[in-house]
């Protein structure tokens, strides 16, 4: 659906919006041309978007056979990508077949059977009998310390097991 905007003086009045069927006195504007809209002040809306981590707003320029807003955005900080990566580690569940099969794939399944069979009772029932492998479990942090996985090997492993 196109947007149009009504513009008096070169500021936008009115929109964006879709362009009225009735207007002032002023029936069927939905069925006039360009031309005859832009006389009665009616000017098409282009949207403008930019590629951006974070929209910070944007900006309207009113031209004369158009109206175009563009977005205006910003990369993130270094606290947001943070805040973003322990809000992820925080949610991200898979199930333990995936984990396994993801263990697997990066030969890694044997090092950490290892390590759970070495482990306390509750470790190991804890491996043997969960229903989901939650991301930020101490289990998770134990046997990543134990095999010298980092923070990133991880978060690639919880990746790939989302995946299988």
């Amino acid at each position: 659906m196109s947007r149009y905007a009504y513009v008096e003086n070169g500021a936008v009045v009115e929109g964006p919006m879709a362009l009225p069927i009735n207007w002032r006195n002023v029936s069927g504007l939905d069925r006039l041309g360009a031309a005859e809209l832009r006389a009665l002040g009616w000017l098409p809306w282009r949207l403008v978007e930019i590629q951006a981590e974070v929209l910070t707003g944007s900006t309207v320029k009113v031209f004369a056979t158009e109206v175009v807003e563009t977005q205006t955005g910003r990369d993130r900080t270094p606290e947001e990508i943070a805040a973003a990566l322990d809000d992820w580690r925080r949610a991200t569940t898979v199930t333990p077949l995936q984990i396994r099969r993801a263990l697997l794939q990066q030969g890694l399944l044997d090092e950490v059977q290892a390590f759970v069979e070495a482990a306390d009772l509750e470790t190991r029932m804890a491996w043997e009998y969960a229903v989901q492998i939650d991301r930020g479990n101490a289990l998770i942090f134990a046997a990543a310390a134990s095999i010298g996985a980092t923070d990133a090997d991880v978060d690639e492993l919880f990746r790939l097991a989302a995946t299988l």
